[in-house]
């Protein structure tokens, strides 16, 4: 099953049709960012309370990527704190969570395990995601 198989199936498992109708209108972009970064394999849940959570695979390795989106609700749930496995995920993933995400004033932190324990703001985010957009504009033009 090649990538574009596995990302019409995942939009297929949602059942949110809203989520649905979001993951197709993002199905170029993530085959494009996909293909630059080595296939990747994005597995795309949500809660009831609306909160994403992207999760890659990398083939090479298949070490685990994962980048998780907290709503201030959640920041002080069971489930932040129980939080594991994340790492630093690239400048693609963070970009195609900001367009998932409704509104990046709705993102309180990005928790990455890099050794230092910190919390990177939603400022810092931001920060990331135009970096990265600055510079690789041409992959998502």
């Amino acid at each position: 099953m090649d990538y574009q198989q596995q990302l019409t199936q995942l939009i297929e498992q949602q059942t949110d049709p809203e989520l649905q109708l979001r993951l197709s209108a993002l199905a170029p972009l993530l085959l494009a960012t996909a293909e630059a970064l080595g296939q990747y394999h994005f597995y795309v849940p949500t809660s009831t309370a609306g909160d994403w959570v992207v999760t890659t695979y990398r083939r090479e390795d298949e070490s685990k990527r994962v980048l998780e989106v907290f709503s201030r609700r959640q920041m002080a749930s069971d489930r932040c704190q129980s939080a594991t496995e994340t790492v630093t995920a690239i400048g693609a993933i963070e970009l195609i969570l900001s367009l998932l995400v409704e509104d990046l004033d709705s993102v309180v932190a990005y928790r990455s395990d890099d050794n230092t324990g910190r919390e990177l703001t939603k400022t810092g985010l931001i920060t990331r995601i135009q970096a990265f957009t600055n510079q690789s504009s041409g992959l998502f033009a």
